[in-house]
């Protein structure tokens, strides 16, 4: 029916008491389980639609909707590593092709408190330098309320972070604006030009392995 790309499958783990957005689109509240069935998802679906898995690091663990607010993952490291990347790691195992970055602070990984979707540490470090992923990087929609709407530098602070491809879900306007700065950020030298190669060659891998025609 044409549908090429799939932003699934929700890899969260929801253990906070306080959850009310992840809900029952994650498998399991039990890593194990999640990771499981996440891989076989990936297996089933992929060789024809790429599978999209999120909302990196884990969502699962903070009582805060991002649609709403910048939730702070503020549990121990251990838990992190343990349940939280648990499903990601299956993930990309299973040789998922895409990670969609959460709007997620965590200190204990980025100081600077910056939402995982803007992180070097988290998207560059973690994601791709320590779990070794190598497909595309999208951002959540970057119109959600986790993030300041009047950042005009909100696409270029994505891209320098590690993100690939970048969601506006709602304004073709606010779409147009971050495109014009990231034109704006490589021609003043703000935004490395080959960050942004880099990132380009990952979409267009993705879209010759999914058939997509540009």
């Amino acid at each position: 029916v044409g549908i090429n790309c799939n932003l699934a499958p929700v890899c969260d783990v929801p253990v906070h008491p306080d959850d009310t957005v992840i809900g029952n689109r994650a498998f399991s509240s039990d890593a194990i389980e999640a990771s499981l069935l996440a891989a076989e998802y990936i297996r089933a679906a992929q060789p024809t639609v790429m599978c999209v898995a999120k909302h990196f690091p884990g969502h699962g663990g903070v009582g805060i909707d991002s649609h709403q607010a910048l939730p702070t993952y503020a549990s121990t490291q251990e838990e992190l590593e343990s349940v939280h990347l648990t499903p990601f790691r299956a993930a990309i195992g299973a040789g998922v092709a895409g990670v969609m970055m959460g709007h997620i602070a965590v200190p204990d990984l980025d100081e600077t408190g910056a939402p995982a979707s803007l992180s070097q540490p988290i998207t560059t470090g973690l994601l791709r330098d320590k779990l070794n992923f190598r497909g595309v990087v999208f951002t959540d929609d970057l119109e959600m309320k986790a993030l300041p709407q009047d950042d005009a530098n909100i696409a270029v602070r994505a891209v320098q972070a590690g993100c690939d491809l970048l969601l506006f879900c709602h304004s073709a306007e606010k779409a147009a604006q971050g495109r014009d700065a990231l034109i704006q950020a490589v021609e003043s030298g703000a935004l490395d030009s080959s960050r942004v190669e880099d990132a380009l060659s990952r979409v267009k891998w993705a879209k010759a392995k999914f058939g997509v025609v540009s």
